[in-house]
């Protein structure tokens, strides 16, 4: 018997050493599941993080990019007024003292004016502000006058496209209606 209880706590102490084994193999396994469920939340993370700052990134750069349009639209305008028959001409009289054929040039002394900015500039430098500012109000007069055109023509079409659509309904009302009459024949 005694033999026989020996057994029986040898394989008591088995069972327990099977079970203290499985569950530290449990144990460890929890562990790797934890730790790479870790690892895949920080790299998830990290790539909203990174997405988030690639969106503001983005949107930095639409902005500039949308600045620097406007100010290339804005150069090409002065430039288009610049290159203008008119404001050469008008140069020419003012910096160059050039004259028509039938005109007389009358040179003043130099007198100094206050600008908008409050700086002194000489009655040459104002008048060329002057021209250049009503140059630069006529183009955008005109950009003024071809968006109101544009404007114009888009709702006219608009109105054309619905009036055929309509004309089209009545149109197909028209023809079910003789072949009604037909059919009553």
């Amino acid at each position: 018997m005694d033999n026989e209880k020996k057994k029986l706590k040898e394989a008591k102490k088995g069972a327990v050493t099977k079970y203290r084994r499985k569950k530290k193999k449990i144990n460890v396994f929890r562990l790797i599941v934890l730790v790479v469920a870790a690892i895949v939340i920080v790299y998830f993370v990290g790539s909203a993080i990174k997405i988030v700052n690639l969106n503001m990134e983005r949107k930095a750069v639409e902005k500039e990019n949308k600045e620097l349009q406007e100010e290339v639209e804005e150069l090409n305008q002065r430039l288009e007024i610049v290159s203008s028959k008119e404001y050469m001409e008008s140069l020419a009289r003012k910096r160059l003292r050039l004259v028509g054929s039938n005109e007389i040039l009358y040179i003043l002394p130099e007198v100094r004016a206050k600008g908008e900015d409050g700086e002194y500039m000489t009655v040459e430098e104002a008048l060329m502000e002057s021209v250049i500012d009503e140059y630069e109000q006529k183009a955008a007069d005109e950009k003024k006058d071809d968006e109101k055109a544009d404007d114009a023509k888009s709702e006219e079409s608009g109105d054309e496209a619905s009036d055929s659509s309509e004309a089209g309904d009545s149109s197909d009302g028209g023809e079910t209606s003789e072949s009604s009459e037909e059919s009553g024949d």
